[in-house]
């Protein structure tokens, strides 16, 4: 049963301070992940910021993910789903039932390394209305060393101080539920690939901005758990581009999806996995009368601004 996420918690004095700590709802979608998950929230639970919320979505595990949350964290509020709904509508269900005015999202093999982490992340935020989404370092859990795959610049170049960003990554993020709820929440029909991209591009063309935070740090496992094989370059395929159909600019649109197959087919090749690249491909063409039906282009002033902070345009 789904507790009553309104009931766990409540904003409580900072001592020391006469202004109430806001409440930070964690956000934690999994799938036959029980071992890594444990880690997660632990994590979560270590946190010095007390007036937190968990929000576990099990996106139907069969691996007895339910049980063991109930055992071991029963402050975690849980989002039993009979089926595995994909990353983005998982977040949506626990967007949903959460209280907190702060999500913070996290993957369910990752995990916060520092214990002030929350706290941190709060102070940005509330130091500047405009500020949407906070992008954490996302580490090797194995090598501690930034993973490039998880910096939110297309020039994978690392910053040593906070800047601004034009995506995120979900592995760990910081997002003001206002604004998640303004957007409409993650697009659901990308399952899982290119959602937090997708979710930027409406975030930025609504006037916010996005800071990519290097100090707030998170471990990633990278499990092959649950991690068909095939599956980034299916979604790859598919999802970059109809993200780029439903808001880039026409020119835009086409070299995006031209590049990213053209990427997408020389990995898929190296991997042994073209017939899931092909799968992609034939599916990206299925759904684009749906695509282009829910078409809004982003601002020539957003495409100005994803130019300027590096995001994800190939000219």
């Amino acid at each position: 049963m789904t507790s009553d996420p309104s009931t766990s918690a409540r904003d409580e004095p900072n001592p020391g301070t006469s202004k109430p700590q806001p409440l930070v709802g964690f956000i934690v979608v999994t799938h036959n992940r029980r071992v890594e998950l444990m880690g997660c929230l632990e994590s979560i639970r270590r946190q010095n910021y007390t007036n937190k919320q968990i929000i576990v979505v099990d996106n139907g595990s069969e691996d007895g993910t339910g049980e063991a949350v109930r055992q071991h964290f029963p402050e975690a509020n849980i989002v039993a789903l009979s089926d595995n709904l994909g990353a983005a509508a998982g977040r949506n269900r626990a967007i949903e039932v959460t209280s907190g005015s702060i999500c913070v999202l996290l993957d369910d093999d990752a995990y916060l390394i520092d214990p002030d982490a929350t706290e941190c992340a709060v102070k940005r935020l509330e130091g500047d209305p405009k500020l949407a989404v906070i992008s954490f370092q996302v580490c090797s859990a194995s090598t501690s060393l930034p993973e490039r795959r998880n910096v939110p610049f297309s020039h994978k170049r690392i910053p040593l101080e906070d800047t601004p960003c034009a995506y995120f990554s979900s592995c760990g993020a910081a997002i003001r539920k206002a604004v998640l709820c303004e957007v409409g929440g993650f697009w659901e029909m990308l399952f899982w690939g290119g959602e937090e991209l997708e979710l930027s591009y409406r975030v930025l063309d609504l006037g916010y901005t996005m800071m990519y935070a290097p100090t707030i740090r998170v471990a990633h496992l990278h499990t092959a758990t649950a991690r068909p094989k095939g599956r980034w370059v299916y979604s790859a395929a598919r999802n970059r581009c109809w993200v780029a159909v439903r808001h880039l600019p026409w020119l835009y649109a086409g070299v995006t999806t031209v590049a990213w197959w053209g990427y997408t087919a020389i990995t898929s090749l190296r991997h042994g996995q073209f017939r899931h690249f092909a799968q992609g491909v034939r599916d990206a063409i299925r759904g684009l009368p749906e695509v282009v039906s829910a078409r809004t282009r982003i601002r020539p002033e957003t495409v100005r601004q994803l130019r300027h902070l590096s995001g994800r345009l190939w000219y």
